[in-house]
């Protein structure tokens, strides 16, 4: 769906691996989702599971994004179109208990629904729900069995599973602050590619920021009527990306900490 993201990644979202995106209320990381999925199912072939954590998932929007990303005549029939729509197993999900059920009893509807996709929008939502300051072990603990999970149904079935995350304030010392990636550096670890969506003061960006298979690419993108679009020609981000640290909404400064609720958990 983004040209130089998927000659980055080398096809798009890897299959067999957990794939991050991560940014900041508005960025677009649902858009990106939605995308996804009607990327995936354009063939007609196949279905998604889409684990929604904030009650984002919208399918007249995934019925635009489709729209406009089908070409006229057979693909993009209203039958089509509906069919995309339809193959989108949507589970709603309010609690890390619930997210384990779901994540346990997935293998046969894999197998009998021909899945291609899974994902999770947010992974940081409900953990930092029920996870206080006070329990970051109990909340690392949980996330390691979400992730254990995650990659197995991904290399079992050998199937991209794309997960979003927010973002948290760290401090440096004094007032020396800035943004980062959610959940930790345990939870980093589980991730195979993090992808990076940022929303400047006059333009938008991603950056592939971690990957086995790729450098650290950032690209320009707008976001419209087909979902997130590529804006500008990609290029090799500065190898110390994330001490450039990820830029905050703009007119906006973040004074947050991990676990208290950070601006990422207003999306």
């Amino acid at each position: 769906g983004i040209p130089d993201l998927d000659t980055t990644l080398r096809g798009g979202f890897p299959n067999g691996g957990i794939t991050e995106v991560v940014g900041v209320a508005g960025a677009g990381k649902t858009q990106m989702c939605l995308q996804a999925c009607a990327v995936a199912l354009s063939n007609g072939m196949g279905s998604a599971v889409y684990i929604d954590t904030e009650s984002r998932f919208s399918p007249e929007r995934l019925l635009e994004i489709a729209k406009w990303r089908l070409p006229d005549g057979v693909l993009g029939t209203p039958e089509r179109l509906a069919a995309i729509a339809n193959n989108v197993n949507v589970r709603r999900c309010n609690s890390t208990e619930q997210l384990m059920q779901i994540l346990e009893t997935l293998e046969e509807f894999i197998i009998e629904k021909n899945v291609k996709l899974i994902i999770v929008d947010s992974i940081a939502a409900i953990v930092r729900r029920e996870f206080s300051g006070q329990a970051i072990q109990n909340r690392q603990q949980q996330l390691v069995k979400e992730a254990q999970w995650l990659k197995f149904l991904a290399e079992t079935f050998n199937i991209p599973v794309v997960v979003t995350n927010q973002v948290t304030t760290k401090f440096n010392g004094g007032y020396d602050k800035h943004l980062t990636v959610a959940l930790g550096t345990s939870w980093s670890h589980c991730v195979n590619t993090r992808i990076v969506m940022e929303r400047l003061p006059d333009s938008r960006k991603l950056t592939v920021a971690k990957s086995p298979i790729a450098p650290v690419t950032s690209i320009p993108v707008t976001i419209g009527g087909p979902g997130v679009e590529q804006a500008g020609p990609s290029f090799l981000a500065d190898e110390n990306f994330w001490e450039q640290r990820i830029a905050p909404p703009p007119n906006e400064v973040p004074f947050v900490l991990d676990g208290i609720h950070g601006l990422g958990d207003l999306e």
